[in-house]
C-alpha cells in the first residue's frame, strides 16, 4: 500500500529513474532534430514524432538535466549543455537520479557514459510500459451506425 500524507492525502513516494537506451533514443531524436533545424529547441509532440513511452517518459531526461523547457515557450524544450556533453561522449552522467514529488532529491554515484548505451535495443522500464498489444477478442462487436444512409 502506498504511504500517503496522513494532513492531506498526498502521496509520499520517492521515485527512481534509470538512465536507459530508452530515454537515450529520445535524447538522440532530439539533438537530430536540433542538427536539422539548426537552432536548440524541439516541441516534443509536433517535432519529435514520439511514441507513448518515449512521449510519457521523456521528462525523466530533465531530472538528468540533459533537457530543460525552454522558458515563455510552453511545450518546448532543449538540449542542455549537459545533455551536449553526454551525445559526445565528454561526460559521464549518474546512472540514476531520485526524485520526490517532481523535485531531484539526489544522484546515484554509479555513473553511465552514452557508449554504454548505444546500439542496445530502445527499452522503457516495464513498470512504465502501457504500450501493450491486446489479445484479439473472439467476440463479435457491432460497430455503431453513426450517419444514416
Amino acid at each position: 500500500m502506498t504511504e500517503r500524507c496522513p494532513h492531506c492525502g498526498a502521496n509520499m513516494k520517492a521515485f527512481i529513474h534509470n538512465l536507459n537506451p530508452g530515454l537515450v533514443s529520445v535524447l538522440i531524436k532530439a539533438i537530430q532534430f536540433v542538427h536539422a533545424s539548426g537552432k536548440n529547441e524541439f516541441h516534443l509532440q509536433n517535432d519529435l514524432h514520439l511514441n507513448v513511452n518515449q512521449f510519457c517518459n521523456v521528462t525523466k531526461l530533465r531530472f538528468h538535466a540533459l533537457i530543460a523547457k525552454v522558458d515563455g515557450k510552453p511545450g518546448f524544450w532543449l538540449i542542455t549543455a549537459r545533455g551536449g556533453q553526454f551525445l559526445r561522449g565528454e561526460i559521464s552522467v549518474p546512472a540514476t537520479v531520485k526524485t520526490f514529488r517532481n523535485k531531484v532529491l539526489e544522484h546515484s554515484t554509479d555513473l553511465i557514459h552514452i557508449n554504454q548505451l548505444k546500439g542496445k535495443v530502445p527499452e522503457f522500464q516495464k513498470e512504465y510500459a502501457y504500450e501493450c498489444q491486446r489479445p484479439p477478442s473472439t467476440e463479435k462487436v457491432e460497430q455503431p451506425k453513426l450517419f444514416a444512409a
